[in-house]
């Protein structure tokens, strides 16, 4: 995404200066990544794409990394580009916790949520109350219990997510990052097995 691109291409110290003292740079440097970002995803949907997935760290532990007010005059407007002319539906993922950003989320558009990243204090049940009907939920399982040996806690985590995720719809499983090295191979199978026996949509 072109928030995550910028501070990436600067360095982060840099470019949230730079929000400040150099705002015509990071207008102009936002919308390069903008169009950077809209070549990628043509060239995806030319291929097949049905949904697309944009990678945007907006935020930490703590929240967002810029206030939403920040958000919405620099970030908002080319999010909402970006889905409008994506030529498919485009989920958002960001780490950390996004619950501020969320209701831009919705107005921008997206057609759903990745990460909700629980040890960053999302709450999946709260975000399901407050965006389930606006917004396609995907992830919340925390990815430190698939790196131990105990299957416990795996279903554990397994069924708190489908509780608060599923009911009503809308909610699709998934860790909230990815599948990466170190992991306990037994744990993530055993996390996928558990999903289908009790998560099933009817």
């Amino acid at each position: 995404g072109p928030f995550t691109a910028a501070y990436l291409a600067m360095g982060m110290e840099h470019f949230f200066a730079a929000l400040h003292k150099r705002r015509a740079f990071v207008e102009k440097l936002l919308e390069n990544r903008t169009e950077y970002c809209l070549a990628m995803f043509s060239r995806a949907t030319r291929l097949g794409a049905e949904v697309l997935v944009l990678g945007e760290d907006a935020a930490h532990s703590g929240g967002p990394m810029i206030s939403p007010q920040m958000w919405r005059e620099f970030v908002l407007p080319h999010h909402r580009r970006i889905v409008e002319e994506a030529g498919a539906p485009v989920l958002w993922h960001s780490d950390g916790d996004v619950t501020r950003l969320l209701p831009m989320a919705v107005e921008t558009g997206f057609a759903g949520m990745h990460s909700l990243e629980p040890d960053s204090g999302v709450d999946l049940a709260q975000v399901k109350r407050d965006f389930g009907q606006d917004l396609v939920l995907v992830g919340n399982v925390e990815a430190s219990v698939l790196c131990q040996d105990d299957l416990d806690p795996v279903r554990e985590e397994v069924r708190r997510c489908i509780s608060q995720g599923a009911p009503g719809g809308g909610y699709m499983f998934s860790t909230c990052s990815s599948i990466f090295k170190g992991m306990n191979l037994e744990a993530v199978i055993e996390m996928y097995r558990y999903a289908v026996e009790i998560g099933a949509y009817q």
